[in-house]
């Protein structure tokens, strides 16, 4: 099957009946260009002027710095185009699959904002041999930019665990809430920056100039210089790795030191993965699945009991996870647990020791955040980009 096509079984399909398609049928073409249409939807013909990409990326990471993924993920700036554009149309989906790529292109989208990565693993050639690639290759040929926060929206506060976690009230309906993993950093340790002070005194003529070299050869990079009655003082910044040899040459300076500062912020409060709600009135788990399903808009969810629990049973401790949800469960103390998914074997642990599991499916525990962030993203650009949220994005699997 040719993987680029002049035509698209796409087109006869308004955008409701796509959401109602399989994801990820292989009977399905997209555009390579953007001249799709789809009957049903009129296309919008003025966009707003838009702003520079790397703007849209400065917000996005200003929301959720890409410090607090997982170190397993592929987060942040994936595709650029090679010749820049404003960016005026943003499509956010939470994967991106062949109908999303039509929608897209219809939609004259600039960037696409997929939370879980397109690109995971390290890619030796892009060809059209498979899809996950067509999709690539297709973003590339319509100089579409393509962005992924995954775990950074985990991790953030209000961001998409907090979401999930609001199912069952706002912060107000909570005795407390506490984070299962949470960050101590913003920045793993290789990536600190320190801000650094080397003072010292005793100069000859000539010298101040070869200490400022010798400090940068060091790895102090001086923003300022000063002095002090018969003291001088170099500040700048330097990684972690340039701090020993500095207060070394500090040592040797006459009446020399070396002042060090962390430059790197803490996180707010609450950053992390995963949270545990404490109630301050304890539901049953049949008003928390009830509370669930309507929060993320769906008819079914699955319910693991247990082992001695009923849909009567009152409960007053949840432990959420979006996504997959068994890692940071484990081992939590909670009466239910609350995540995309779990393995068989994961889910008899959690209910033989005393919590019971709701699952939705992976995607439906995390995909209606967008509909938040849609807004979140149109006050940080000012209204200047239109932000799509998409309409063809569907979790993969449908109860029948």
């Amino acid at each position: 099957m040719a993987a680029v096509a002049t035509f698209c079984r796409f087109s006869r399909y308004n955008l409701k009946t796509i959401r109602n398609l399989n994801c990820y049928s292989s009977n399905y073409l997209f555009f390579s260009t953007r001249s799709a249409n789809m009957s049903g939807e009129k296309c919008e013909t003025q966009q707003p002027t838009g702003v520079p990409l790397q703007q849209v990326v400065d917000q996005l990471t200003a929301f959720a710095p890409l410090s607090l993924a997982e170190p397993w993920d592929n987060v942040g700036l994936l595709l650029e185009p090679y010749t820049a554009r404003p960016v005026s149309a943003i499509l956010l989906t939470n994967d991106l699959t062949r109908p999303v790529m039509q929608e897209c292109l219809y939609k004259k989208i600039d960037m696409i904002i997929a939370y879980h990565p397109p690109i995971f693993s390290g890619k030796k050639r892009i060809t059209n041999k498979n899809w996950q690639d067509q999709l690539i290759s297709c973003c590339m040929e319509n100089r579409i930019a393509l962005y992924s926060p995954h775990t950074t929206w985990d991790s953030v506060p209000d961001g998409v665990t907090d979401w999930l976690a609001s199912a069952f009230g706002d912060k107000s309906s909570f005795k407390s809430v506490s984070v299962l993993e949470p960050h101590t950093s913003f920045a793993k340790p290789a990536d600190h920056k320190f801000s650094v002070r080397v003072s010292c005194s005793g100069f000859s003529c000539g010298e101040e100039s070869k200490i400022d070299d010798s400090l940068q050869k060091i790895g102090l990079k001086i923003t300022n210089f000063d002095s002090d009655g018969s003291m001088r003082i170099f500040s700048g910044t330097c990684a972690k790795s340039s701090l020993l040899d500095l207060r070394s040459y500090a040592s040797t300076l006459y009446d020399g030191s070396c002042e060090v500062y962390n430059l790197v912020p803490l996180p707010e409060p609450g950053t992390g993965g995963g949270r545990l709600v404490e109630l301050k009135q304890p539901i049953t788990i049949e008003a928390a699945i009830d509370m669930m399903k309507a929060h993320l808009e769906v008819k079914h969810a699955r319910i693991a009991y247990a082992v001695g629990a009923t849909k009567e049973t009152q409960i007053s401790s949840i432990a959420v996870v979006p996504g997959s949800g068994a890692k940071p469960l484990s081992g939590v103390k909670a009466d239910l647990y609350v995540t995309g998914e779990m393995q068989h074997h994961d889910v008899l642990a959690a209910t033989h020791n005393h919590a019971s599991v709701l699952m939705t499916t992976h995607s439906d525990s995390e995909r209606g955040f967008l509909t938040y962030f849609q807004d979140e993203l149109t006050e940080r650009l000012q209204g200047k980009v239109k932000i799509h949220v998409s309409q063809a994005d569907c979790d993969p699997i449908q109860v029948v």
